[in-house]
């Protein structure tokens, strides 16, 4: 084979199942070879020229599921494949939900598998393409937070307040979010914006030997060491991402490499889960760590609790990257806007972000963006809205109606993340109305 060829990760507990797959796909394809999920990531790491992986789901020791949680978080250049003999909507659902590209049954048909994996290579090549013309035309610029919303209002307010000011502080929020970009943000409208962004993730930054020495050296100052060996930058922002996927006891050798960046001028800070915020708050993390980012902490509220921000963004979406796509669509029909909204966003912001970029991908000649063209995992959310099939001959009319205002006051709820008086705005109604309603159907 070339040693230019794409290469294809083959994760499968059977021997003759990776076999088989080698056989189908080595003609056009550098195959490697995985027996479980730890091998995979291990494989992930030391293989970069990895472009597809087909992940067997049901496997002993690590579920497929958790090896595309896995891979997303770590490896999202990575386009997944997901197979299963086990044929259920909601498993094809979840799977695409956390971002795999397809979701094949077994036995599937080689000729079938071939052709999605050959699309799959196809939208890796384009996005690699695009990421490398990002990086070359890459350099100080505003960096807008888009929405409507009373959060997106707030966070702005915060971004302000942190853009005058020189403190590290710690952004929470649910993957996909927007974290990274919040930060990205405060550093573009600061006095250093000019400046270079450097991210570091923290899992990456504990596994180096010079990180594990401080861990291991506890009364050497970590102020001593030198940034470059460590991946930290000189100048500028370091942005330290996934600081809740390291141990309680690397936490305090992190908040010293943050006040030595800070003590040379470099801007500071840091990303985490919710459970990291928590973690302040009931005084569970490191006593230094909470005493160098908990004094400034922003939580980013995850998209199925602000949706009035979704056609911002969508629209967003489309008119930066239908330039970057040579893409032809200029508007979004609102029938499509609709359908988006009825869609929970499990991937946030970047969830949203990939579906647009996907559509414009595959649908470049489209002048609007229909409902056909939105990504069949909405469409699976959509048939499960309400119908009168769901009723007739099953329940009374009076059970049908409870059953319908049931649906809608919890789906507004939803949308406004638990909040009732704004669920009642949603509504067009009264708090008070609404309380009755949720007493009367059961709704906790």
């Amino acid at each position: 084979m070339n040693e230019q060829a794409h290469s294809v990760l083959v994760v499968d507990d059977e021997p003759g199942v990776r076999n088989a797959l080698k056989t189908v796909l080595e003609q056009d394809y550098r195959i490697v070879l995985a027996h479980d999920g730890p091998s995979a990531i291990e494989t992930l790491r030391a293989d970069k020229r990895i472009d597809v992986m087909l992940l067997d789901m049901v496997m002993p020791g690590m579920h497929g599921m958790d090896v595309l949680r896995r891979v997303r978080d770590e490896f999202a250049s990575v386009e997944v494949i997901v197979l299963s003999a086990l044929h259920s909507i909601e498993t094809v659902i979840e799977a695409i939900n956390l971002g795999a590209f397809d979701y094949v049954g077994k036995p599937f048909v080689a000729r079938e598998l071939a052709m999605i994996v050959d699309r799959a290579i196809e939208l890796r090549t384009l996005k690699r393409g695009l990421s490398l013309l990002r990086e070359a035309k890459a350099g100080p610029e505003d960096v807008v937070i888009v929405g409507t919303s009373p959060a997106v209002f707030r966070l702005r307010q915060h971004m302000q307040a942190l853009a005058r000011e020189r403190m590290p502080f710690l952004v929470v929020g649910e993957r996909g979010t927007g974290k990274e970009h919040f930060a990205r943000a405060v550093h573009s409208y600061s006095s250093t914006g000019a400046l270079p962004f450097t991210v570091v993730r923290c899992p990456d930054l504990a596994r180096q030997r010079a990180f594990r020495n401080l861990v291991q050296d506890e009364g050497e100052s970590s102020a001593s060491v030198e940034p470059g060996l460590l991946g930290l930058p000189r100048q500028g922002f370091a942005l330290l991402k996934d600081a809740d996927r390291i141990e309680r006891a690397h936490q305090g050798v992190l908040a010293r490499l943050i006040e030595m960046l800070q003590r040379s001028g470099v801007r500071c800070a840091v990303t985490a889960l919710p459970r990291m915020a928590a973690a302040l708050d009931e005084g569970d993390a490191d006593p230094e760590f909470a005493s160098v980012v908990g004094d400034a902490v922003v939580a980013v509220p995850p998209l199925r609790e602000r949706y009035e921000d979704i056609k911002p963004l969508a629209e967003h979406f489309l008119a930066q990257l239908r330039v970057e796509l040579n893409a032809a669509a200029e508007t979004i029909r609102a029938e499509a806007i609709e359908e988006l909204e009825t869609y929970p966003w499990p991937g946030n912001v970047r969830e949203l972000r990939n579906f647009i970029e996907r559509i414009l991908i595959l649908h470049a000649d489209a002048s609007t963006i229909e409902r056909h063209h939105l990504p069949d995992e909405i469409g699976a959310t959509a048939a499960r809205a309400l119908s009168a099939t769901d009723f007739i001959g099953k329940k009374t009319l009076k059970e049908a109606v409870s059953e319908v205002e049931r649906r809608i006051i919890t789906d507004a709820l939803r949308r406004a993340g638990g909040v009732q008086t704004r669920a009642s705005q949603i509504l067009g109604t009264t708090r008070r109305i609404l309380r009755y309603k949720m007493q009367q159907l059961g709704i906790e």
